[in-house]
């Protein structure tokens, strides 16, 4: 706001201003708390999923080599006959 505006004001006027913008303040500071526990709640959620693609991966190679074992004693027990 202009100073030659903010000089015309009465107290009363600044006094407002002050208190709305005092309000106005503590909305944003109370968003921004909201905000940061949503990302922290999400940064956990991502840390699981991280976490619970890792043990796909080891259970995914796991079941390969039960497969490729698998196959390989067929093959022993074939050639025996």
């Amino acid at each position: 706001m202009d100073k030659k505006i903010l000089r015309k004001l009465s107290r009363e006027d600044l006094l407002t201003m002050l208190i709305e913008q005092s309000k106005e303040l503590e909305t944003l500071k109370t968003r921004a708390q909201e905000l940061e526990h949503q990302i922290a709640d999400r940064s956990e959620l991502l840390a699981q999923a991280q976490r619970i693609a890792q043990a796909a991966d080891k259970i995914d190679q796991t079941l390969e080599r039960i497969e490729k074992n698998g196959k390989e004693e067929e093959r022993t027990d074939g050639s025996d006959n």
